[in-house]
């Protein structure tokens, strides 16, 4: 793998964990028990945020870099209610009691 190659991982990874963070702060998040500090996350994942689009701009246009980022911010955004609607229904599967067949 090539620096810029990294670069770029590195970029998705910061942008992807900024936009989960802020998501984990939403009160009507479906992840955790409870919300994360809005107060402490919120600025951990604005930053995060910013470091991707950075290194983004860094290997692109800024423009360019800020387009990538809001649409990677949309999908994790997407994502995530989604997966865990899906793990939810997992677990009600794998918790569900199984009858012992046709009778």
């Amino acid at each position: 793998m090539n620096e810029s190659a990294a670069v770029v991982l590195l970029a998705t990874a910061l942008v992807a964990a900024g936009t989960a963070s802020l998501y984990l702060t939403a009160p009507r998040q479906q992840w955790l028990g409870r919300p994360l500090s809005s107060r402490h996350w919120r600025g951990i994942g604005a930053l995060l945020w910013l470091a991707g689009w950075w290194l983004w701009g860094d290997q692109t246009r800024p423009v360019t870099a800020l387009f990538v980022a809001l649409m990677l911010s949309m999908l994790v955004l997407v994502a995530m209610p989604l997966l865990a609607v899906l793990r939810e229904a997992h677990q009600a599967r794998q918790s569900a009691p199984r009858s012992g067949g046709p009778s």
